[in-house]
């Protein structure tokens, strides 16, 4: 136990935290309310301030050598403090906030898996997922930067008018390619089919994860580069909308780059 006045509340408060801030090392707002939210009735139960429970087991998990080891040992612990009536709200808690943001990703799947298999609630487990409203990504593929770039190119393509046609979709098979020249057409179809259904059911928290996730992980000229391919998708229909332009425009001052509106695209 980290020290003397490490509580339940707190270890319940690091598996909250380790399921929303396991993928991207980011809070969505939609996340923040759901874990605030999980945690509040345990909270109380313990006479302690949400918020500062939640920096505490935050604090553990960012600045500890091996957060995974934490967050087993507080599983460990809490199946010794809880009946098992408690430990299904708890995972009940935990499953809310790995969907909050509309996608149960492969990480939030296996810890979901594991704790529900060690408090003796495979099938309760297996129910909030095959239940879950979010995406649930596939168990045979890794959601990496191609599939971050992929879900940005959908998004964008989907602002103007708010469909997908033929061209917009060859464009983004074009602009997505060199990004990724090992694989092949049918592997880039495969990218772009997986973040359509990612995007098909995400929410405004999502979308800002992805800005967030490509500006930590490019440089400015990649991140410019990124911009341009945007361009590209948002006029494969025809003529820039005001829409579109806004967000490229916002994304260009999130992402701390100048908007070149005007890079040669060529024809899909």
């Amino acid at each position: 136990m980290p020290d003397a006045h490490w509580t339940p509340a707190h270890d319940i408060a690091l598996l909250y935290m380790a399921a929303a801030y396991g993928f991207d090392d980011s809070l969505s707002d939609a996340e923040a309310v759901s874990v605030q939210e999980a945690l509040a009735p345990w909270a109380a139960g313990y006479s302690l301030d949400v918020r500062e429970t939640l920096i505490e087991a935050a604090t553990l998990l960012a600045e500890g050598d091996t957060p995974d080891r934490e967050v087993a040992e507080a599983v460990a612990r809490l199946s010794d403090e809880f009946s098992p009536d408690h430990h299904s709200d708890i995972l009940k808690g935990l499953v809310s906030i790995a969907e909050a943001d509309g996608v149960l990703l492969q990480h939030e799947q296996g810890l979901i898996t594991h704790v529900a298999k060690t408090w003796g609630h495979k099938a309760l487990g297996e129910q909030l997922m095959d239940n879950t409203t979010a995406a649930v990504q596939s168990g045979d593929e890794d959601w990496s930067l191609i599939h971050e770039l992929a879900f940005l190119f959908v998004a964008v393509a989907h602002a103007g008018n708010h469909e997908l046609n033929s061209d917009e979709v060859a464009m983004v098979k074009k602009r997505l390619g060199p990004w990724h020249p090992d694989l092949g057409a049918s592997a880039i179809e495969d990218v772009i089919r997986t973040a359509l259904q990612v995007y098909a059911a995400s929410d405004q928290a999502l979308i800002q994860d992805v800005v967030r996730t490509l500006k930590q992980a490019l440089p400015d000229v990649q991140r410019l580069a990124v911009l341009d391919d945007l361009y590209c998708v948002a006029r494969a229909d025809g003529p820039i909308t005001d829409e579109e332009e806004s967000l490229i425009e916002a994304l260009g001052r999130s992402w701390d780059v100048q908007v070149r509106l005007s890079p040669t695209c060529g024809d899909a």
